[in-house]
């Protein structure tokens, strides 16, 4: 279990400023990917996006239960999605070309997305989505995230849309125990055939193993592209399958981020925003 502080703090951690943060044992990790920052959600009663990076529209769909937390040593804004209400937050792009596009068609780039999750075991659905970068359609997508509750297998993928191609790996990763975990999904952009190498998930600041093969759909891939003017948090690419999980600040990232940087984000700072 991550060694979090006994101290708890009103603030959470400045993703567009660089910290350093320690753990309980006083093991220090810093944090120095602010200018990669392309996108970070909180949860407050209006949904806010506070990275700067563009104009979005960042807005609920259906009534998510906002709230505060502990999460980890820092007090957070918190929403619980539900498939039953179909309650999901949505950020929508002026155009496909985005923040939140990592690839050209020809090459891809690498990204991370890091959140905050509280699961229940109460309730597990097979399909949970937790974000996905697509547009209400099967033929505008880039690249997405699903978690099986029932078997606890997460999965993580990118498409090739013009090829109709999917790479991803399935990772084994409880996190249905009513316990705040910090999840972060990361690409290297390796892109081409075995683009599914360059993928990692973190649970806690740990690296998860994959489970099984790897996923290979369609035809050749080449890189994703950039196809879709929406980002679904906690939703598929129609606004469906919802998750049933609560969540907190959601951010993505134009890099792989590093052990350092998961590790400074999730035992959090005390820098002024």
């Amino acid at each position: 279990m991550p060694k979090f502080s006994t101290t708890i703090s009103v603030i959470p951690p400045d993703l567009k400023s660089s910290f350093t943060s320690k753990d309980s044992g006083g093991t220090s990790y810093s944090y120095a990917a602010s200018g990669n920052l392309r996108l970070w959600l909180r949860f407050d009663s209006v949904l806010t996006e506070k990275s700067s990076y563009e104009s979005v529209t960042a807005a609920y769909e259906g009534s998510p239960t906002i709230s505060t937390a502990n999460v980890g040593n820092i007090v957070q804004k918190t929403a619980t999605f539900s498939d039953t209400g179909n309650h999901n937050a949505l950020i929508t792009y002026s155009g496909t070309t985005n923040g939140t596009s990592f690839g050209d068609g020809s090459t891809d780039s690498a990204f991370s997305v890091g959140f905050w999750i509280n699961h229940p075991s109460a309730g597990a659905s097979s399909h949970d989505f937790l974000f996905a970068k697509a547009s209400a359609s099967a033929d505008f997508r880039e690249f997405q995230a699903k978690y099986n509750g029932v078997t606890g297998v997460l999965q993580f993928g990118l498409y090739d849309e013009s090829n109709d191609n999917f790479r991803a790996r399935n990772y084994t990763i409880s996190i249905s125990d009513g316990a705040w975990h910090y999840l972060t999904l990361t690409y290297d952009g390796t892109g081409g055939g075995t683009a599914y190498t360059g993928l990692t998930v973190y649970k806690d600041g740990v690296s998860i193993a994959k489970t099984g093969g790897d996923i290979v759909t369609g035809g050749a891939y080449t890189a994703m592209e950039a196809v879709s003017n929406k980002l679904y948090i906690g939703a598929d690419a129609i606004g469906a399958n919802e998750s049933h999980g609560t969540f907190s600040e959601f951010a993505i990232w134009q890099k792989e981020l590093s052990i350092s940087e998961i590790k400074a984000i999730m035992y959090g700072s005390s820098v002024q925003q």
